[in-house]
């Protein structure tokens, strides 16, 4: 009786370290990430993971996608309630640009179907449904909601030449650049913080 007992509780012990250390190397990888960009470009995301149970993260480098060759990184997590309308209260009192998900003026980086072109003053934004095989949160996009707080948004060049995006129908004063920002959605509580650059 005691023996399987024993076997059970060496299972348990096994796979949490086993888990401890997949959650270790997640760690240790979301770090050489965000260092691999700017620290002015990655100041908004979260260093601290000890406040989330579920997060992912999702880096995109020159030529890693089927869509262009832009670059950036996001990060998605679930919070409790709480956390998520302190955020967004906290994002609203420093007055960055809120827009709804089905706001006209988006310019989704890595759109290829859409002609963006004809808009003069949108705010760009990343293509989250690239990443929805990593964290199902395209589902955001697609049932319209959430608020997007636009951190900061700059026009020109910030990758190599050969890696900048080509052949997106964008407007000219946002052919390159990047922006980075964060998404707060109260219905399940998601929030994403992102950055890309094209």
């Amino acid at each position: 009786m005691t023996r399987p007992i024993l076997y059970l509780f060496l299972i348990l012990i096994l796979s949490s370290c086993g888990s401890n250390l997949r959650e270790k190397e997640r760690l240790i990888r979301y770090n050489e990430v965000l260092l691999t960009f700017t620290p002015n470009q990655v100041s908004h995301f979260p260093h601290d993971m000890t406040q989330y149970e579920n997060w992912g993260f999702y880096a995109y480098y020159p030529k890693s996608t089927v869509y262009n060759n832009k670059a950036g990184l996001i990060f998605t997590a679930q919070v409790d309630s709480a956390s998520c309308q302190k955020l967004k209260r906290d994002l609203e009192y420093q007055n960055f640009t809120m827009l709804s998900m089905n706001n006209d003026s988006l310019i989704v980086i890595g759109d290829t179907i859409n002609n963006y072109s004809s808009i003069r003053s949108g705010y760009p934004i990343p293509s989250f449904i690239d990443v929805k095989d990593q964290f199902g949160i395209s589902d955001i996009r697609l049932k319209n909601r959430g608020q997007i707080f636009i951190i900061e948004a700059v026009a020109s060049e910030f990758l190599d030449e050969k890696n900048l995006v080509t052949g997106l129908k964008l407007p000219e004063n946002w052919r390159h650049g990047y922006s980075r920002g964060i998404v707060t959605d109260e219905v399940d509580y998601k929030i994403i913080y992102w950055l890309v650059l094209w």
